[in-house]
């Protein structure tokens, strides 16, 4: 009788939830542009703890914004604003890809793409935020992009 108290116990606590641990702040943004979606030089490296990036792109071209995350622990990113509206415009909805070093693995990091056109020359920013687990929650983490559209 007294291991199943114990028993009980242990599957209790492990059971119990909690807040689902908080992302690492290791940079997560990578922004891509072009036809072929390909690779653009921006200030800020991946691997930079920054919180931002920028860069320059034509008008009427499409742009990636691609942000790491793990769906499995209730983190997810929203699109919080683009400043000033009509210089780019969100297209389409985001699309989750999964990492292709472990398919089908439960659990495992991935990357959020959002998809932008740039309708007009000027100057935006657009501010993505982290949202966590749970109702009326502040954002974990925010990235700010500067675009400038030519």
């Amino acid at each position: 009788m007294r291991y199943l108290i114990v028993i009980a116990l242990v599957l209790l606590v492990g059971c119990r939830g909690g807040d689902a641990p908080a992302p690492s702040d290791r940079q997560d943004t990578t922004v891509t542009a072009g036809p072929d979606v390909a690779p653009v030089e921006t200030s800020q490296g991946r691997d930079d703890a920054a919180t931002g990036s920028a860069l320059t792109v034509s008008a009427e071209s499409e742009f990636n914004i691609e942000l790491d995350v793990n769906p499995s622990t209730g983190y997810h990113w929203v699109l919080s604003g683009i400043e000033p509206t009509g210089v780019v415009e969100q297209s389409g909805e985001p699309v989750f890809l999964a990492d292709s070093s472990h398919p089908g693995r439960v659990g495992e990091m991935g990357t959020q793409v959002w998809t932008f056109l740039a309708r007009e020359p000027g100057d935006a920013v657009i501010t993505m935020e982290l949202i966590p687990p749970g109702e009326g929650r502040p954002a974990a983490r925010s990235r700010e992009i500067q675009v400038t559209v030519e």
